[in-house]
């Protein structure tokens, strides 16, 4: 069976509009006929485009340091929205892969006409290309060694900025900031890269022609 689409792999449960669904377990379509079949079948999967037009993941914590050295991110919280006075809440965050929908982002923090702010330090992986952003729910602005690589500023639902292109080496560090700011409504801030792994993964038509060639039911 060569089982290709974008939605072949994950199980998606909402679209680009207003829809929201959360449900408690999920499967996707390989994954229901894994179960449905078992060893009776063989299941080419292959997603042969991107759904997205990058395909992100989060970048983790291993890479992710304060100035200090310690794990994670600085995060300093405001009750307000241009940073001003002392903040009103500090934490170090591991990611910054935050989800807060109508909630506040930070114990003392009121839900909505709000900033933060994380410092901090980035490590590569790997050398070569990396395309970094943000999503968020509102603005964000992402800098990396100072220079502004990432503007997804504005009153605006989640949504991933234009990626910012980095040459890093493998092992070298970088100075890092995310500006964020909330307005009304929903609130969320994911801090997202394309590494050279991810973009060698691309998947592609010829993967997807290759398997249905090979399979007796597409």
């Amino acid at each position: 069976i060569a089982l290709i689409g974008p939605n072949s792999q994950v199980a998606r449960t909402g679209g680009n509009g207003s829809s929201c669904v959360e449900p408690w377990r999920t499967t996707s379509p390989l994954e229901g006929l894994r179960t449905l079949l078992g060893a009776d079948a063989t299941i080419l999967a292959e997603e042969g485009m991107l759904l997205d037009s990058s395909k992100v993941s989060v970048v983790p914590a291993s890479c992710l340091s304060t100035a200090d050295g310690t794990p994670g991110l600085r995060g300093e919280y405001f009750n307000n929205q241009d940073y001003s006075g002392t903040p009103d809440f500090v934490r170090n965050d591991a990611v910054v892969d935050f989800q807060w929908g109508s909630q506040a982002p930070a114990p003392g923090i009121a839900e909505n006409f709000v900033c933060a702010r994380w410092t901090g330090r980035i490590t590569a992986p790997a050398s070569g290309t990396f395309r970094i952003g943000t999503r968020s729910d509102d603005g964000s602005r992402l800098y990396i060694d100072g220079r502004l690589v990432a503007d997804n500023w504005g009153n605006h639902d989640m949504q991933l900025s234009v990626l910012g292109e980095v040459q890093m080496e493998a092992g070298s560090v970088h100075d890092i900031r995310i500006d964020y700011q909330e307005d009304g409504g929903d609130a969320g801030l994911v801090l997202v890269w394309q590494s050279p792994a991810d973009m060698a993964a691309e998947p592609s038509i010829e993967g997807a022609v290759q398997a249905a060639q090979e399979a007796d039911v597409v």
